[in-house]
């Protein structure tokens, strides 16, 4: 299994997963976050449904694409 640099860093934030911080950080964002989900794929270069099946659990990110979420979010 890959290790995803943002699992290290959401168990440090009470968080399971890094798709359950994604999930929580899109909701918190103004307009429920309406919008970030394709700003995050077009971020990674990758389309928004596959970022919609990352964030529900079905897919997972490459490790590379990990990397540039954890730049994306500024960790």
């Amino acid at each position: 299994n890959t290790l995803n640099y943002l699992d290290v860093i959401i168990y440090n934030s009470n968080f399971e997963n890094y798709q359950s911080y994604l999930k929580a950080y899109i909701k918190s964002l103004p307009k429920k976050g309406y919008g970030e989900a394709k700003r995050l794929a077009a971020y990674l270069k990758i389309s928004s449904t596959f970022i919609s099946q990352i964030i529900s659990g079905q897919r997972m990110l490459t490790l590379e694409q990990a990397e540039q979420l954890t730049e994306y979010f500024g960790f």
